[in-house]
């Protein structure tokens, strides 16, 4: 499937890893809720075998697991994290992730009318940079 090898590609150049989400790694995490797709699983047998990291989101579990791109939905928790939950109190990454939360809704607005697409894509990843750049964040 060619979205996988690309997804697969960036994994790569990004060098995604089990700490801290970076900047690059969130925008992936948003890029991939905005086209409607939980996490992609990118290697089975590592998602299943490694803990979670989590962190409270406004009363919910935001989880990522090594082996997937994207944060996962909650069945995909309940699949996923048999390994455990790890939490540890994560201050900067929750105001990131706030900041990346609300650029997206921005971004949203500008493509909710479009017919799903590469076109959509392109838009809302441009608004983001835009929305990001005004929050502090370059990606």
């Amino acid at each position: 499937m060619e979205a996988t090898a690309t997804l697969n590609r960036v994994c790569q150049e990004v060098k995604i890893c089990p700490g801290e989400p970076s900047d690059h790694e969130l925008l992936l995490h948003f890029g991939i809720e905005e086209v409607g797709s939980p996490g992609v699983i990118l290697d089975e047998a590592i998602a299943r075998s490694t803990p979670c990291s989590c962190f409270a989101y406004k009363g919910k579990d935001m989880c990522w697991s090594q082996g997937i791109i994207g944060m996962l939905s909650q069945p995909q928790q309940a699949v996923y994290c048999v390994a455990g939950k790890t939490y540890k109190a994560q201050p900067a990454l929750t105001e990131r992730y706030n900041k990346f939360a609300e650029a997206a809704e921005e971004a949203h607005k500008k493509i909710e009318a479009m017919p799903k697409g590469t076109e959509r894509l392109e838009v809302w990843l441009e608004e983001m940079g835009t929305q990001l750049t005004k929050r502090g964040i370059e990606v």
